[in-house]
């Protein structure tokens, strides 16, 4: 099967969950024998073309993201027509609806979040409107939760019947981490829908039952916003327990879990919770929500969940955490069990199993 990804980021080019799901997803569908041909974003003006084995990546600027350009790069090159089109960001929804209109091949496209549920600016509407005609256009919606699915179709009742939930997925370690608990980490946008603003609060209640309590922050946010988490932490005094670790990308971060003791994700709404997974597959306790799509991953069987999304939740969930050790050292085990169900070769093979269906007409497999 021959199959062309359409993604904004890809490695090592990488911002967040879109990213590392479209890179290590589309790795996966190579090795188990797709060709893949995947157009993403370049830092030179013209085309740049790497071929490793089934898998050709095609770098290109931000100008060429539009299907007439594909098509005359592949039809130059000798390219074959692909049998789907696989886009996962927004930008290159028009490339893709004129793909499909000219070859008559399907569309899938891998929805990482929704606009809409966003704060929406006058630019960030006009990509919602965009967003709202791909979806129209794609044979098939592939969302990463139940609740994204659920959320998607009260959004864009359209969407029924071509929605497919399948989960986001990760790379498993062995054995469980060893590091203090008292380290604790962040990874995600510094946005207020995380609840960033009430861990460092959190933090500050937890440093008068642990004076060793540290917290490491991974991501970065809108300049103001940040300036104020970090003003905030001043103000609590609880600056000098804080790194401000800044964007690292998917591999350094998945290095840096092993060196905390436990991740913490108080998010108000996640799409699928990708964080979480990745916490847990780490093998390093996990102190979460359950709100949105986070709920299809976390469960008191396998972290201490935080019932509510303010300071005195958060730091009675982590002191739980500390205090039940063996409780904890069974949620890592249970972790790394159920993050082992979400593999990239499982992950691939249920996308493999979607494309198939879809190229060979069997449109009723679509609506699981």
């Amino acid at each position: 099967m021959r199959i062309w990804v359409l993604t904004n980021e890809y490695a090592p080019f990488i911002i967040g969950g879109l990213g590392t799901v479209a890179t290590n997803l589309t790795q996966s569908l190579a090795a188990g024998g797709a060709e893949m041909t995947v157009f993403t974003r370049g830092r030179q003006q013209r085309p740049s073309i790497v071929r490793e084995k089934s898998l050709r990546l095609v770098r290109i600027p931000r100008e060429s993201y539009q299907g007439s350009f594909l098509q005359g790069l592949a039809r130059r090159k000798g390219w074959k027509k692909p049998d789907l089109i696989h886009i996962h960001s927004v930008p290159f929804a028009d490339a893709a609806m004129l793909c499909k209109q000219r070859w008559g091949i399907p569309v899938v496209y891998t929805c990482h979040s929704l606009v809409v549920q966003e704060s929406l600016t006058p630019r960030r509407r006009l990509v919602a409107k965009r967003q709202e005609k791909l979806l129209h256009a794609a044979d098939c919606v592939v969302v990463p939760s139940q609740w994204q699915k659920e959320s998607l179709q009260t959004l864009y009742p359209f969407c029924y019947g071509k929605t497919v939930v399948i989960e986001n997925g990760v790379h498993v370690r062995k054995k469980p981490g060893s590091s203090p608990r008292h380290r604790l980490l962040f990874v995600g946008r510094l946005t207020y829908s995380k609840g960033i603003a009430e861990l460092i609060e959190a933090v500050a209640q937890l440093a008068k039952v642990n004076p060793k309590t540290r917290l490491g922050i991974v991501g970065k946010g809108i300049g103001k916003f940040e300036r104020k988490l970090k003003q905030k932490a001043a103000r609590l005094k609880v600056a000098g327990r804080i790194r401000w670790l800044g964007f690292r990308q998917p591999e350094e971060v998945r290095r840096l879990y092993g060196s905390y003791g436990a991740v913490i994700v108080p998010s108000r709404r996640e799409s699928f919770g990708l964080v979480a997974l990745e916490a847990l597959a780490s093998g390093v306790p996990l102190v979460s929500t359950t709100s949105g799509g986070l709920a299809q991953i976390v469960s008191s069987e396998v972290a201490e969940v935080v019932p509510a999304v303010n300071k005195d939740a958060i730091a009675k969930a982590v002191q739980n955490m500390w205090a039940e050790k063996e409780h904890t050292k069974e949620r890592v085990q249970a972790g790394l069990a159920a993050a082992a169900k979400y593999s990239w070769k499982a992950i691939a093979a249920r996308y493999r199993g979607l494309f198939e269906s879809i190229t060979a007409g069997e449109e009723e497999a679509m609506d699981v």
